[in-house]
């Protein structure tokens, strides 16, 4: 803040929730962190959230068979310990974009329409508790291959997709544009890019582990989330506004789940 009349500057410092560094300063205004209004409980209207609990609430979308749209409020300290930020923030992402899929489904029962939507709880059913085995690609699609009862299960993905571990990205979609060494299509054509070589690494460590798929979130404009410890999440992010597939869960022989339902 700078004064008028006399120029002089004041600065008020906060933590990046918003809580007071230090002695707070005269302040001309009621305004709080990113400009919420601050009530005489603290509470700083406008983000919602409490700043010395680092608690930000927020009103998302629920999807419930049984009822219409829902909404509750979600704070940063309801999220179980030991997940990273990063993650956090996407499951937050695709939970609050969930919110569209009540929206969508009634939207197309209403013109006649088939139901657009991939079935989220089949594709939870699908990949909870299975094994992840490997991350690899098929040309320009990845592939995430796991074990589960007995049966070979695979996430087919054709749009941008990441694996990441706390709050680094371990390989993404687009490494597949960079080769180790020589041209990219030189590179691309035999398996020989960035993305090649970090996913054989991380293929490496899930051999080891064998880590167990601990929760799977769909959200209704499509987005995946896969998580499994420790830390590790896949997240998928559909880019296309038309009926062309971003991904698929399948059992090799058996069922497919493919979003968009109605994929050309």
């Amino acid at each position: 803040m700078i004064d008028a009349t006399t120029q002089k500057e004041t600065l008020r410092r906060q933590s990046p929730y918003g809580e007071p560094r230090g002695a707070a300063p005269p302040w001309p205004t009621l305004k709080g962190f990113v400009g919420g209004d601050v009530d005489s409980t603290g509470l700083i209207h406008g983000i919602p959230g409490q700043p010395t609990t680092t608690a930000i609430m927020r009103l998302e979308g629920i999807r419930q068979r049984t009822s219409s749209l829902t909404t509750h409020c979600r704070r940063s300290s309801d999220v179980p310990a030991g997940t990273s930020r990063r993650r956090n923030v996407a499951r937050c992402t695709i939970e609050s974009r969930a919110r569209d899929m009540t929206i969508t489904e009634s939207s197309a029962k209403a013109k006649g329409c088939s139901d657009p939507v991939v079935d989220a709880e089949a594709v939870r059913a699908l990949l909870v508790g299975a094994t992840v085995r490997s991350l690899g690609r098929a040309a320009g699609m990845g592939v995430l291959e796991l074990v589960g009862e007995g049966r070979v299960i695979a996430v087919h993905l054709q749009c941008p997709f990441r694996v990441q571990r706390s709050d680094a990205v371990i390989v993404g979609s687009r490494d597949m544009d960079f080769p180790l060494k020589g041209s990219r299509s030189e590179a691309f054509d035999n398996f020989s890019t960035i993305f090649d070589d970090r996913a054989g690494r991380l293929t490496a460590i899930l051999g080891h582990r064998k880590p167990v798929v601990d929760d799977v979130v769909v959200g209704g404009s499509g987005d995946l989330m896969i998580s499994w410890s420790p830390d590790y999440s896949l997240n998928a992010f559909v880019d296309s506004s038309g009926r062309v597939e971003s991904w698929r869960a399948l059992v090799r022989g058996g069922e497919h789940h493919v979003f968009p339902a109605e994929s050309s």
